[in-house]
């Protein structure tokens, strides 16, 4: 996950501070430009309009924590409100780090895991208002936030969740033809969750690959489904690295999202290493495609998503920012809805960003 933290006073700067170097998630921090002189030292960014940072910021990153008024950040974010499914997750602070207020997208965007794990590291209250977390109900779409699953269709998140605050029974099935099926179910028992292999009661909760979904009119009233994401490796390197560095970094960042390489569904690099013998025979041995892009784009994908540049790569390759942009050029290349599932992490020779893409 990637998240911006936005601050309007010197103490909230100070707390962004704090939070950034708290929190394991990758941070970004957005001051205001009265204060550039101050924190000149910092690799921050700053803005002359809070509402314009916010409002471009709110498709860049996965999660956004305000240090401010929540009336300032509803207010903002209310035209940009989109899609609970696809919207970041929001975290609001007041200035001395009393409070942290999971605001938006608590279960699907992990709004609500990210707010108790903010508050943890800066010592403040969390505040969930959530009805099933409230009562002490994991449900289904908060499992699905935390294992990057695509609740489908929609609508029938309400009917789970009500059935599951009135108490009633409700099966978690697995399709006999999931990838990595037994992981799902070693989770599902993990988590407590009631699965079964065959029904027992009226409201299902399913897990199943995409091509396995019913048309929507289709799905049975008490009927959610839980569907897997795409993983996507973006993957940048240097020049003739061998196959077993490519593959090392490969396994280490999936095992730190708790997954293993089989999951990867796509490789994704900068045109200029599209003769990497290494990478390729990463790709292959893996059975995935690997794309490759060209700079320009990449380079466009680093300013639109604030991506962090390193001046020395942009000059070897023409952009400051290989795995994560290319991670995101891949993933928009099959949907708009992407998540980092690892920000850019540097291993020998190797570095690796993962994207969620549904």
């Amino acid at each position: 996950m990637r998240a911006a933290v936005f601050a309007l006073t010197e103490q909230g700067a100070v707390l962004a501070k704090v939070i950034k170097q708290a929190v394991p998630q990758a941070v970004a921090v957005f001051l205001p430009e009265r204060m550039k002189r101050e924190y000149a030292s910092e690799d921050w960014h700053f803005f002359s309009h809070f509402g314009s940072a916010l409002q471009e910021s709110f498709a860049c990153y996965d999660a956004l924590v305000c240090i401010m008024a929540t009336g300032i950040v509803v207010r903002t974010l209310a035209p940009l409100l989109k899609d609970k499914l696809a919207d970041p997750a929001v975290v609001v602070c007041d200035e001395r780090g009393s409070f942290a207020i999971s605001l938006l997208s608590g279960h699907v965007g992990g709004g609500n895991f990210f707010t108790r794990q903010l508050a943890e590291a800066i010592g403040a209250q969390p505040v969930i208002t959530t009805a099933t977390d409230v009562e002490g109900r994991l449900a289904p779409d908060a499992f699905a936030g935390q294992l990057a699953l695509l609740p489908w269709p929609k609508t029938r998140i309400k009917t789970i969740n009500k059935a599951l605050l009135e108490r009633e029974k409700i099966d978690y099935l697995v399709s006999p033809f999931l990838s990595h099926r037994d992981f799902y179910v070693k989770e599902l028992v993990k988590w407590q969750l009631p699965y079964r292999e065959k029904a027992e009661y009226s409201y299902h909760v399913c897990l199943c690959p995409r091509d396995e979904l019913p048309e929507e009119h289709e799905v049975p009233d008490k009927t959610l489904y839980l569907t897997p994401p795409r993983l996507i490796a973006g993957v940048g390197c240097r020049r003739n690295v061998p196959k077993e560095l490519v593959w090392q970094a490969l396994e280490n960042a999936c095992q730190k999202i708790g997954r293993d390489i089989s999951f990867l569904d796509a490789m994704a690099s900068v045109s200029v290493k599209a003769d990497e013998a290494g990478l390729l025979a990463a790709a292959r041995e893996l059975g995935v495609a690997i794309e490759f892009y060209e700079a320009e784009l990449l380079q466009q994908r680093t300013e639109e998503f604030h991506l962090h540049q390193s001046g020395f790569v942009k000059r070897q390759v023409g952009t400051g920012n290989v795995c994560e942009a290319a991670a995101i050029c891949e993933g928009l290349r099959h949907s708009e809805r992407i998540r980092f599932a690892l920000p850019k992490t540097k291993y020998e020779q190797v570095t690796v960003a993962l994207l969620w893409c549904w």
